[in-house]
């Protein structure tokens, strides 16, 4: 075992080609120096291979059973990297990327890899420009947010022709979690009986210029919010085009298919979002889209029926209204019928 990389540390300034390799139940622990020193210890990275400030291309290999704290089997920094035709199994990581941490790179491609039974996060990306996720599979992993492929800071990040199944995250985005990112795109991918608490397959949040095109998303399911497919919150400038939106449910939310919300208030309906097909979505409202139900306060006297709406509805609202024991102050939920 080793604090980073228990199979191979690589820390010099060259590049480095590992090809044909299996790295099988190595083990990454970090010291624990409390007893000892008034110095925090670091973090375990990398149980199988650690890599940083070098290009590092990885090929034909398999990882398995690795562990560590941060980046499971691979844990790689501040240089390009390629993962070419390698399998990731059942590696696991305590706080990100069970089968790879990507941070503060600058050419990244993974194609033709496939990744089964990783946690926690599959792949987890971070303030990283130029990624390509390529014809991979990516299946059975775990996690909070984005079980299987979770990007924060990421710019100009490409996934195409990849599948992702049966993935499960406790938190946002069952497949996929995006967080503050630019120049996104998801095309031609399969997301299939993917769960999350919300956005069953692909969760997008403060993120601007973000197009999801052609995909095939099926029985993904949020299981207590909206976004049974996808879910987008703060997010300008988005395409949903020419989707298929198969059999996905939010049964206590909103959006069997697709959800949409701008810092928990409804919004209009995405400008791009057209051309997609729905088949047999479920939701609490809105079985195929919907953004999020809004909240009013309404003021008055219940005596005499006179009502002060202190906010104006949406045309083509159905407006419920519920008043208070007292008269004076009603809660309402808006649904928008233009909405959903």
């Amino acid at each position: 075992w080793a604090e980073k990389g228990a199979g191979i540390f690589i820390d010099e300034k060259s590049a480095v080609t590992l090809k044909y390799c299996d790295f099988l139940a190595n083990v990454a622990y970090a010291l624990n120096l409390a007893e000892t020193s008034s110095e925090e210890s670091d973090e375990a990275m990398g149980g199988a291979v650690y890599c940083s400030s070098n290009d590092l291309d990885i090929s034909y290999s398999a990882f398995e059973g690795n562990q560590a704290e941060v980046g499971g089997a691979v844990y790689v920094s501040g240089n390009n990297i390629r993962l070419a035709d390698s399998t990731f199994t059942a590696n696991m990581a305590s706080s990100n990327g069970g089968a790879a941490f990507i941070s503060r790179c600058n050419d990244v491609l993974m194609s033709s890899c496939n990744l089964t039974g990783n946690g926690y996060v599959a792949v987890e990306i971070e303030s990283s420009v130029s990624v390509s996720i390529l014809d991979s599979f990516i299946t059975g992993s775990v996690g909070v947010n984005g079980a299987a492929v979770s990007a924060s800071r990421a710019e100009d990040l490409v996934i195409v022709e990849s599948h992702f199944s049966n993935n499960a995250a406790t938190g946002l985005g069952g497949a996929m979690y995006l967080s503050s990112s630019t120049g996104t795109q998801v095309t031609s991918c399969v997301f299939a009986n993917n769960t999350a608490t919300e956005a069953g397959a692909v969760y997008v949040v403060d993120s601007t210029t973000v197009s999801l095109i052609s995909n095939s998303v099926t029985n993904n399911q949020a299981t207590v919010f909206g976004g049974g497919g996808f879910s987008l919150s703060a997010t300008s400038d988005s395409t949903i085009f020419m989707n298929s939106f198969v059999n996905n449910s939010a049964l206590m939310g909103g959006g069997g298919a697709v959800f949409w919300m701008f810092d928990g208030r409804a919004m209009p309906e995405p400008a791009h979002l057209t051309e997609n097909e729905y088949l047999g979505n479920l939701a609490m409202y809105g079985d195929d889209k919907a953004t999020d139900t809004v909240r009013l306060d309404y003021s008055g006297n219940s005596t005499t029926g006179e009502w002060t709406d202190t906010n104006s509805s949406p045309p083509g609202s159905e407006v419920g209204i519920e008043k208070s024991a007292e008269g004076m102050i009603v809660q309402m939920t808006v649904y928008n019928q233009d909405m959903i």
